[in-house]
């Protein structure tokens, strides 16, 4: 955990690749945790896919690696597990298998399907659906590295997580500073100018936005 900033701009269509359903969409529940939104971002706010997902099937070819995401704890439960559905296979027949049977078994038969892979595969099943919001792309991205002054304009006691004013992104600039033992002059001046070649040079009102998350 910890601070992470982003630049994001608004897009036409949906972003390619995408690695996740829903990944790069916000939606008009999501306009909430913005300080503002312009004019001109609120016109590029339309009609888009929402990926209602139905139930998910995790199939892994080693149990060690999901025993940990098994357990009914508090962890589990804040990012969305303990896995209710787990299936071991070896083949990629047995996989094929595990899908079919358990599409006829939870009702799923005739939605999509939604492959992620990692330590074990994720099929996630769902319905395209449309709702009022936004395409968006990240095109620049900084871990940590402010100081105090930082947290005296984006508050991590507020409700906004999104800020749509190049006074924002300058503020932010400004507050770039020494964070880590190991930073030298050197390591703060290009970091400076990445913030401001990916950020403040390639800021564009009423596509950009700036995202704060904790």
């Amino acid at each position: 955990m910890g601070l992470d900033i982003s630049h994001y701009k608004v897009l036409n269509n949906l972003p390619n690749p995408s690695t996740a359903l829903n990944e790069g969409c916000l939606y008009a529940d999501d306009f909430e945790l913005f300080q503002n939104t312009s004019k001109p971002l609120q016109s590029n706010i339309k009609e888009i896919v929402y990926c209602d997902i139905k139930d998910s099937l995790h199939l892994v070819n080693n149990l060690d690696d999901c025993n940990e995401l098994i357990k009914d704890n508090k962890f589990n439960k804040q990012f969305g597990y303990p896995m209710k559905h787990f299936k071991q296979v070896n083949s990629e027949s047995e996989a094929n298998k595990a899908i079919s049977e358990f599409e006829i078994k939870n009702k799923l038969i005739g939605l999509h399907h939604y492959r992620k892979k990692g330590k074990w595969t994720t099929i996630q099943f769902y319905d395209i659906q449309f709702k009022r919001g936004l395409y968006f792309e990240c095109v620049g991205y900084q871990r940590k590295g402010m100081n105090d002054e930082f947290w005296k304009h984006f508050s991590n006691n507020d409700d906004f997580y999104y800020y749509t004013e190049l006074e924002d992104f300058q503020y932010a600039y400004n507050c770039i500073d020494k964070y880590w033992e190991s930073d030298t002059s050197e390591t703060i001046i290009k970091r400076k100018d990445e913030f401001r070649r990916t950020f403040l040079d390639n800021f564009q009102y009423g596509i950009s936005f700036l995202g704060i998350s904790y």
